[in-house]
């Protein structure tokens, strides 16, 4: 008896399915949280290289850590923000760079949370000189979608979403 391969059989064996409509709306899913994101980390690193005193004095406002770790955060932060957005638009080693995604995004939450619970009156610094706001729950928020995206754009990419894209069609 033959057996007929369905979409999972393909994936299970490294091979490219051909996407259903589920499918390619998953792909389209992915691919706008992999491009967004991107530009999101790339306009968020270029604003703090822009001004990177102004990034450190708001660090400091955080009240997280001390004036020495402050400046080496200032000083890889934006770097690191600039290789993962420019990785996720590219979609160069993306197992990796969702995995740093994830937990950026999950630092920034932290932080947020930690001045918004505390009280402290800051900006968020999140996008330089362009964000003037006080860090609010409504800061919080936005980070939770940020990292809820982030997780899914991760979760979609380890579902092979990868090879699927990539398939000529």
């Amino acid at each position: 008896m033959t057996r007929t391969a369905t979409n999972n059989d393909s994936l299970e064996s490294g091979g490219i399915a051909r996407a259903d409509s589920s499918t390619l709306w998953h792909v389209a899913v992915y691919h706008i949280l992999r491009i967004s994101l991107g530009c999101l980390l790339l306009l968020s690193a270029l604003t703090k290289l822009q001004s990177p005193y102004s990034f450190l004095a708001t660090l400091d406002q955080y009240e997280l850590v001390g004036p020495k770790l402050a400046v080496a955060v200032a000083a890889v932060l934006p770097f690191l923000e600039l290789t993962v957005g420019a990785c996720l638009i590219t979609g160069f080693a993306l197992r990796s760079t969702w995995i740093l995604a994830v937990v950026l995004f999950a630092i920034f939450l932290f932080a947020t949370t930690s001045v918004a619970y505390r009280g402290l009156r800051t900006t968020c610094g999140c996008f330089g000189t362009l964000e003037a706001a006080d860090i609010t729950w409504g800061t919080v928020v936005r980070c939770v979608a940020f990292l809820g995206a982030a997780i899914t754009g991760m979760c979609l990419n380890a579902g092979g979403l990868g090879r699927i894209a990539a398939a000529p069609v």
